[in-house]
C-alpha cells in the first residue's frame, strides 16, 4: 500500500540526517532493493530498521514487531522486510 507523499518527504527527511554524507548510498541500496519488492498486492514492508546503539539491548525492536504483528493480524496483511543479517531474521520471522 503506498504511503502518503508527507509521511515519504519525514522519512526522507531523517534519512538524510542520519545517513549526512552517505544519503546517496542509502539511497540507492534502497532502489536496487526495489527490484525484488513485490507490488501486485497489499502488504507491509519494512525497508530499513535501526537502532541507536545506546538504546539496544532493551527489547524495543521485540516491543515493535509484537505492535507490528497486531496491526498485521488486526488487518489480515503480510509483512516483507529486507534483512542483512540472519539473526535480525530471526528475530522478526513469525
Amino acid at each position: 500500500m503506498p504511503m502518503p507523499k508527507e509521511e515519504l518527504t519525514q522519512i526522507d527527511n531523517q534519512l538524510r540526517k542520519i545517513c549526512g554524507s552517505d544519503y546517496s548510498k542509502a539511497v540507492a541500496f534502497i532502489d536496487g532493493l526495489e527490484q525484488y519488492h513485490p507490488h501486485n498486492f497489499r502488504h507491509y514492508y519494512i525497508s530499513l530498521l535501526a537502532v541507536k546503539l545506546s538504546f539496544r539491548g532493551k527489547g524495543l525492536v521485540d516491543d515493535l514487531f509484537s505492535e507490528l504483528n497486531t496491526i498485521l493480524d488486526k488487518e489480515n496483511l503480510p509483512c516483507y522486510a529486507e534483512c542483512i543479517r540472519f539473526s535480525t531474521r530471526t528475530l522478526i520471522r513469525r
